[in-house]
């Protein structure tokens, strides 16, 4: 055997043990604090568990391990929880101060779920006078209602499909001051592209990539690759922009206010695109269609 072949046959070795341990460095990261949590493939975690369906597989490792347990998207590690204080601890008691940040997502890098420390609590100061219980609790309850009642008890129901339309309801009005009304007219334009922007699967190539290599997201994004689809970004910002015209001569305060904030929040923030814009406004309040 040459040198030349056995050089080659020993760097591939390397390159194949460097690449199996990057693939595998963070699986024990549960493991090293008594966590305990179904066993992680390399570099996919336990991402691929997810083809039994979320909610079989998060019973299962309920029954398997109990109220607290770890999983692993890719290499990334996951921490789920059911017990109530430790969920009412995490989401209101150290939200503020404590759990502030979530994972980065490529173009959803300015979504309330995932922007980090300062950024994250300005945003939510802004947004959280307008999500009050008062306005979500308004007209939208009554027509969910009179919805249901229009169906025949003896069939079968999809429960996204009853609460979607509504959940859009309430975010359209609260979010952007908009009567869609998407519970008696699915078809609706805005409920139809808010559809199309949040209707893409969990195992799709470009999902795998991004839960394989975190990394890419900013590569992806430099190259110009397009998460969503540019018709529907493109309707929700000339909607945007049509609804400031029209409230800006009402004499409503409080329209007039969230969309001052709006727009200040947008002006004076030169890192955002337009992409950035309308998921922002979105504010993680996405439906799950």
């Amino acid at each position: 055997m040459s040198l030349f072949s056995y050089l080659s046959i020993t760097w591939s070795l390397v390159v194949l043990a460097v690449t199996l341990l990057y693939g595998v460095w963070p699986h024990g990261f549960f493991k090293k604090l008594g966590i305990p949590g179904p066993k992680p493939w390399p570099f996919f975690g336990t991402f691929l568990s997810y083809i039994k369906g979320f909610h079989n597989f998060d019973t299962d490792c309920y029954k398997k391990y109990g109220k607290v347990w770890g999983i692993y998207d890719g290499r990334l590690p996951i921490l789920m929880v059911l017990d109530p204080e430790m969920i009412k601890s995490i989401m209101v008691k150290d939200c503020y101060s404590v759990f502030t940040n979530r994972r980065m997502i490529g173009p959803f890098s300015d979504r309330l779920t995932v922007v980090k420390d300062e950024k994250w609590k300005r945003i939510r100061g802004s947004l959280s006078p307008f999500f009050t219980s008062g306005r979500l609790k308004e007209k939208y309850g009554d027509r969910f209602i009179e919805n249901l009642k229009k169906r025949s008890p003896d069939d079968p129901v999809q429960i996204k499909d009853v609460f979607a339309p509504f959940s859009m309801d309430v975010v359209a009005s609260a979010s952007f001051s908009v009567d869609i009304d998407s519970i008696n007219n699915p078809d609706e334009p805005f409920a139809a592209h808010f559809k199309n922007i949040f209707n893409f699967s969990f195992f799709s190539p470009l999902l795998l990539i991004l839960t394989l290599f975190p990394s890419a997201a900013g590569l992806l994004g430099k190259v110009g690759f397009k998460t969503f689809s540019k018709s529907d970004l493109e309707f929700f910002y000339t909607s945007l922009k049509k609804l400031k015209e029209q409230h800006n001569n009402m004499n409503h305060v409080s329209i007039q206010k969230y969309l001052y904030l709006i727009y200040t929040d947008v002006k004076y923030n030169h890192n955002i695109n337009t992409t950035s814009w309308v998921l922002h406004l979105l504010s993680g309040h996405c439906v799950d269609w």
